[in-house]
């Protein structure tokens, strides 16, 4: 038995192209349409599946190799466990020697119509694992799937020997359907839960693309409209959630996910809209396998524990947590325990990760270029920042993921900071943790080679870098004198490099200064936020054995005022007064509303159209408009230097 990896871990798979296009699947047999069918292949039907049959005939497609393969008459022996098994490598030999994968242009057809079938299932049903054979060569193998990677057998002769082929069919037809790989805490929906989802679905997607004339824009949510399929190909399931601290559970109608990953391996994280039967509303449903790490609590944990700290800005969690199996533990992926019982069996050099299965119910955000105006864009990134800053102080943890599709919007226009899934405190052997678009440029320097790790300057550059991309799609009036390419440059490994370059020259560069936004308490904004970032990319290079007192001071203070949440969210309350004067002064008494104040906790500065003033006056405010005046001073410093 070999325990391998399936194809490498990819969350930017396009989860909206069918995984294996030659699968066109129907819903049910239908009785009036039993004519002959010129695809064959439209009889495979995804709401009973549950074993997946491949054949191949010839030697040479065979995806994987035998020890005769290589003309090796000796074998190891197998672990007691796996008894009658054998191995695949001679004696003393290693995987990287003898390929257990065949290379062959037969073998990589064969091997990719496993990996897409299984892609297919795994995507179109709620699985933890899932079971295939493969006939080949007169034989057949045994594989079985799951997030951590795949198992296969050795080739048997079923002809000579047909006694292990027997014993798993009769087996496998004996069991229930959670032993089969099904999630147990998954049905098919009825045909009135199923008509209640799509009736629900049609009528909000009718209200993202139909406003009132009297009304502002609605809010928009890509790829909304993927989560009915009129394919037949994604059946409609019903599904129990039930959260960890409270036992409490909810019935959830979902179809096809319009967000995510449709990689076998990893988090494979799916995002749904999901019809909640108890309330008879629409929901927010995400499903992933998180990383079996003890060092890194769940992402259900941690909503609870920044609720229960007072932090704002964060989600409410309706249900959620790990999924358990039947005798009441975490549901956890079992080819990474598998793959280090003994090396004999183990066919890759790579870290084979373990997953545990999690989900979370809550309502439904936007994402955050939905934004109506430029004052809701500026009221929400100074919200995730009092949000970031109140999570550090309470829990010593960061986000390290800031993304458009993170810091997201209800649907008042409020702040929601989201996916808290990578939070966790500054961890040395974390590494580089985030999405490349809105990386910072230190954090993106360092890779691929020896990341470094991720710490709270990096989420507070991320907010800039959000704060450019939102402006640059929604309010710039010329596109193309702006770097929107900067945030989308990447390709495979070195495009890490090359977004981060890019991002660092354009602080340099005279795009960011040069751009123009329908605001100019935007403009304004963004031109003293890149210059801020400008002085402290170039006080970070900088040698520390500086030794002349002015640099050490203007080192020291600029990379303090950098890691200070204080000191950006001043800038972002200072920048929505200066809009609101503009909006009073273009429209006098018609100027737009702020948020309401019951919208605002008391620290969130919400400064109305006319006001003169700030919205507070404490020591904190004080303290902030100095935080302000040393930046600059730090600025006139640098110049002189040069």
């Amino acid at each position: 038995m070999e325990a391998i990896e399936d194809a490498a871990e990819d969350d930017t798979d396009d989860i909206y192209v069918p995984p294996y296009p030659s699968i066109a699947a129907r819903a049910s047999p239908k009785a009036a349409t039993k004519c002959p069918r010129k695809n064959l292949s439209e009889f495979y039907n995804f709401s009973t599946a549950v074993l997946m049959v491949e054949f191949a005939v010839d030697r040479d497609a065979d995806p994987f190799m035998e020890p005769e393969d290589y003309g090796f008459a000796d074998t190891p022996s197998p672990p007691p466990e796996t008894s009658g098994v054998q191995g695949v490598s001679p004696p003393g030999s290693s995987a990287d020697l003898v390929p257990f994968e065949r290379d062959t242009p037969e073998a990589d057809v064969v091997r990719e119509r496993l990996l897409k079938s299984a892609q297919a299932l795994f995507l179109r049903q709620h699985r933890h694992s899932l079971y295939q054979l493969l006939f080949v060569h007169g034989g057949v193998r045994f594989l079985r799937f799951d997030r951590s990677g795949s198992v296969v057998t050795q080739r048997l002769d079923y002809a000579r020997n047909p006694e292990p082929l027997a014993a798993f069919l009769w087996r496998f037809s004996h069991m229930d359907d959670g032993m089969r790989g099904q999630d147990p805490s998954t049905t098919l929906a009825t045909r009135q839960e199923a008509s209640l989802f799509t009736d629900a679905v049609h009528d909000f997607l009718d209200a993202l693309g139909n406003a009132d004339g009297s009304q502002k824009l609605p809010r928009t949510l890509p790829h909304a409209e993927h989560s009915l399929d009129s394919s037949e190909t994604f059946p409609i399931w019903k599904i129990r959630v039930t959260s960890n601290n409270t036992g409490q559970s909810t019935s959830l109608v979902v179809q096809r996910p319009f967000a995510g990953s449709v990689s076998l391996r990893g988090r494979a994280t799916r995002a749904y809209l999901a019809y909640d039967l108890p309330t008879r509303r629409l929901v927010f449903f995400k499903d992933s396998w998180r990383a079996k790490n003890s060092h890194r609590r769940s992402e259900f944990d941690i909503y609870c524990d920044l609720r229960a700290n007072g932090v704002p800005f964060v989600p409410e969690i309706l249900f959620g947590g790990d999924v358990l199996d039947a005798g009441g533990d975490p549901r956890q992926t079992v080819a990474d325990e598998l793959a280090v019982e003994d090396a004999t069996w183990r066919r890759t050099d790579d870290l084979i990760h373990g997953h545990v299965h999690h989900r979370l119910v809550q309502d439904i955000f936007y994402p955050l270029d939905s934004v109506h105006n430029e004052r809701e864009l500026l009221q929400s990134l100074h919200d995730a920042i009092l949000a970031i800053d109140k999570a550090h102080q309470a829990l010593g943890i960061i986000h390290r993921d800031l993304t458009n599709s993170n810091v997201m919007l209800d649907s008042r226009g409020k702040c929601v900071l989201n996916d808290w899934d990578h939070a966790g405190p500054p961890d040395p052997d974390a590494g580089a943790i985030g999405t490349v678009q809105f990386m910072s440029t230190r954090l993106l320097r360092s890779m691929p080679h020896k990341p470094a790790h991720h710490e709270l300057v990096d989420d507070l550059q991320s907010i800039f870098w959000l704060l450019n991309y939102v402006a640059i799609v929604r309010f710039a009036l010329h596109h193309d004198n702006l770097k929107q390419g900067l945030f989308v440059a990447r390709a495979g490994r070195e495009g890490n490099m090359a977004a981060g370059a890019d991002k660092l020259a354009s602080l340099y560069d005279v795009a960011l200064y040069a751009g123009r936004y329908r605001s100019a308490a935007l403009t304004e904004l963004i031109r003293d936020l890149a210059q801020c970032w400008t002085d402290y990319e170039y006080l970070l290079s900088l040698p520390a054995s500086w030794v002349i007192s002015d640099h050490l001071d203007i080192k020291r203070d600029m990379l303090e005022l950098a890691a200070q949440p204080e000191f950006w969210r001043q800038k972002f309350a200072e920048a929505l007064r200066k809009y609101d004067e503009e909006q009073e002064a273009a429209h006098g008494a018609d100027a737009p509303e702020g948020q309401d104040e019951a919208d605002a906790l008391d620290a969130t500065p919400v400064v109305r159209a006319g006001s003169k003033r700030r919205a507070s006056e404490d020591a904190r405010a004080d303290d902030g408009r100095q935080l302000v005046r040393r930046s600059k001073r730090l600025r006139v410093m640098r110049q002189r230097k040069e």
